[in-house]
């Protein structure tokens, strides 16, 4: 075949789609009904069972990220929440999403801003400065450490102290006016450097610029709460008298964290599985590229699927949701809940080969960590893990009431990042933990 693309080309692609007459049937079935539906495996379906032996009791109640990316926050709170109700002594609580929300924005406009000043020297097409452009404000998304730092730095309100509003459900709109207050912001900040103004002008700039952010988070989310005074009734359904006991808490979000979760997350690690000859396994990874709070420290460390498996199902039997990332959009049925690759058949739908390496699928982007969730369970056969419990924050219509199965088949192709506490990693992985981390440039990616 040459270079361009010539009608030839295309006759010869269409007498070969014709040529078999299975195509025109299948056609009219994907036309009617998308590509899913009709790679829909029912036979396999059926073997997704949503009882699991080993399954954290009482979970918290499924919550709802609607039209926003907030996904990381709502599985991060989920950790949180299971250990804050049993210190609380309370059935469920829901913690406030868009009282982080508006720090993680403003955190990521001053990171923005912050790098454009320390890489402007780079030059504005060199491959470091264009990088500062993937991670601002306009972007909801996030990652574990994004939420640690968050939650170590300014701490957690009940969602009645800061409810839900339309911009933190529906962050479009309000995205829009970050992108081009920050971005326009990135090109004076150059300007200034160029026309050789001191570095003092440049940084009153750039707190003008986030006193504009501030208004307009201000403005959509609502002004974060200082302080607060959380009301709430303990659960005594395990007691002879039913008269309910008031408990009225007075304080504020940093201590409020620090006084009732008493949780030290530095203790939580990120596990990622990136098979990799260019990124070996046992070795911990930083990339302060990639944070959304300036000079934010944080590693993952890579390891085996035995072990990264092996540490979820500890913590899980012992009682602990966890926090994982995985890329949502392969082989992933929203309606019935069910992420498989065996039940979604794509491949032989199409007849076409579609099987990809982890690792040069990531690389050459045809998948990434789009989404995070929450494991609530695991279902062992012969202590072998053959389908997993997941939480997910699209509300209560999809899957089982909110919650997912997942095929082990599938957590070993598209489940890249898993939060652990490391009271649970084996020794080898400890023994990788007090290493040095190999740091990456900006735009490298590791899971």
């Amino acid at each position: 075949m040459d270079k361009v693309l010539n009608i030839n080309d295309i006759k010869r692609f269409k007498d070969l789609y014709e040529d078999n007459k299975n195509n025109k049937l299948l056609a009219n079935a994907v036309q009617k009904n998308g590509v899913l539906a009709c790679a829909y495996n029912s036979a396999e379906a059926t073997k997704m069972s949503t009882v699991f032996n080993v399954e954290v009791k009482d979970m918290v109640s499924v919550t709802n990220q609607k039209q926003s990316g907030r996904c990381w926050m709502f599985a991060g709170l989920n950790v949180i929440r299971k250990i804050l109700v049993k210190n609380l002594g309370v059935k469920d609580l829901e913690l406030s999403e868009t009282y982080l929300f508006f720090y993680d924005k403003l955190e990521k406009a001053n990171n923005k801003l912050e790098k454009a000043i320390e890489f402007v020297d780079e030059g504005r097409d060199s491959r470091i400065f264009q990088s500062i452009f993937d991670f601002g404000p306009d972007a909801d998304g996030g990652y574990w450490h994004q939420f640690k730092d968050l939650v170590k730095k300014y701490g957690i309100v009940p969602l009645q102290n800061q409810p839900e509003c339309y911009s933190s459900t529906k962050s479009a709109e309000m995205d829009a006016v970050l992108k081009v207050l920050v971005s326009k912001a990135v090109d004076t900040i150059v300007s200034m450097k160029e026309s050789n103004e001191s570095l003092s002008k440049i940084r009153d700039y750039k707190e003008s610029v986030l006193s504009d952010v501030y208004k307009v988070l201000a403005m959509c989310l609502g002004t974060p709460v200082d302080s607060f005074t959380f009301d709430y009734k303990k659960d005594n359904s395990d007691k002879e008298n039913n008269e309910a006991e008031i408990v009225s808490i007075t304080t504020t979000p940093l201590d409020f964290f620090n006084d009732y979760v008493k949780e030290e997350l530095d203790d939580y690690i990120v596990l990622v599985n990136f098979p990799s000859e260019q990124y070996p396994f046992y070795k911990k990874y930083k990339n302060i590229g990639a944070s959304a709070m300036y000079c934010s420290d944080y590693f993952v460390l890579n390891v085996p699927m035995a072990d990264f498996k092996s540490s979820a199902i500890k913590a899980l039997k012992d009682q602990n949701p966890l926090w994982f990332a995985c890329d949502v959009s392969a082989a992933s049925f929203r309606t019935e809940g069910i992420l498989s690759t065996e039940v979604c058949n794509v491949e032989e739908l199409f007849g076409i080969d579609l099987k990809y390496d982890k690792y040069e699928s990531v690389r050459f982007r045809s998948t990434s960590c789009n989404h995070a969730m929450t494991l609530t369970g695991v279902n062992l056969v012969d202590s072998f893990p053959n389908r997993w419990k997941v939480q997910n924050s699209w509300g209560k219509d999809f899957g089982k009431d909110g919650f997912f199965v997942m095929s082990d088949a599938w957590f070993d192709r598209f489940v890249y990042q898993v939060v652990v506490n490391k009271k649970y990693l084996s020794e080898n992985v400890l023994k990788a933990l007090d290493t040095d981390s190999i740091e990456l440039k900006p735009w490298e990616q590791v899971a």
